[in-house]
């Protein structure tokens, strides 16, 4: 089941400082669903320091024949190669991403080049409802997603990639039909089904 003893396993061992279970897992614990997956975002210096810890994550869980059911984790950009000296962190927000599995769940391992603390993290998430995190000892919430979860709305925050963000709600909308209802708290050209 979905909840901080699970996300405290899945912390214990990707054992990276700093690391914080966010997002839509902690959205679907409030709001009594399954998770699609569980997201850990790691916080990472640098481009290198993500390689030093990408390594070790890898070094620890990459097995290709691992059986069913037990711990991996591969590389979503296995293959492609970063020459660090022309790595932008104004165009692109990731230095990383492993996925796998972890404590029976799919796992998504994050490295985000611009967050220094969770709550600068979680103010970037497009949805007042996402806007939470489990640090290993506690959960957190800011006020919109305090507010979203009462009253069971996906509250757009901002108008960054906005239809990128509709889609990912009517994703969501589609795998749990009536949760939650959109709210956008500013005009956009984008069409939004009823």
């Amino acid at each position: 089941m979905n909840h901080a003893g699970l996300w405290d396993d899945i912390l214990k061992l990707v054992d990276v400082p700093g690391a914080v279970v966010a997002g839509g897992c902690l959205r679907d614990h409030f709001l009594g669903l399954e998770p699609k997956d569980i997201d850990v975002f790691i916080p990472c210096t640098s481009l290198e320091h993500w390689l030093e810890v990408k390594c070790g994550l890898m070094d620890k869980f990459y097995n290709k024949e691992q059986p069913a059911g037990g711990p991996y984790l591969w590389d979503l950009q296995e293959g492609k190669e970063y020459d660090c000296t022309d790595f932008d962190r104004d165009k692109n927000p990731l230095y990383g991403v492993l996925a796998g599995e972890l404590c029976g769940y799919e796992v998504n391992i994050i490295a985000r080049t611009n967050h220094a603390t969770p709550e600068e993290l979680v103010s970037m998430f497009d949805f007042g409802i996402l806007q939470s995190w489990y640090d290993g000892t506690k959960t957190h919430y800011t006020e919109a997603q305090m507010v979203d979860c009462l009253f069971r709305r996906a509250t757009l925050m901002h108008d960054k990639h906005v239809q990128q963000s509709i889609n990912r709600f009517l994703r969501f909308n589609t795998r749990n039909p009536g949760v939650l209802s959109l709210i956008l708290l500013f005009e956009t050209p984008y069409a939004i089904p009823e």
